[in-house]
């Protein structure tokens, strides 16, 4: 996903969206005060995604709907927001 695509999709003169055990953290407090505030994910971006994947309640679910039989059948997809820079990744496959 682009810069240019992120920030239109960021709410204006919002701030993000901070679960219940990040809040008053350094995360919480930066983006309080910050120019720039970080947006963290929330949701599965249905437009973003391999033909291979459904995207279900609300953003929240997915569906892995590919015959799944080789390498050539991996999906992929992405979020509304992308991780910051620094936040630990990891990758959980799923069954069909």
């Amino acid at each position: 996903m682009s810069e240019a695509t992120v920030s239109s999709i960021k709410p204006s003169n919002a701030l993000p969206f901070i679960p219940s055990y990040l809040r008053n953290t350094p995360l919480d407090t930066y983006n309080k005060t910050a120019k720039d505030p970080i947006f963290l994910p929330t949701r599965w971006n249905a437009d973003d995604s391999s033909d291979y994947i459904k995207v279900m309640d609300n953003g929240l679910g997915l569906r892995c709907i590919g015959p799944g039989r080789n390498n050539s059948d991996a999906a992929a997809i992405r979020t509304d927001f992308p991780l910051p820079l620094g936040c630990c990744m990891y990758i959980n496959p799923l069954s069909p």
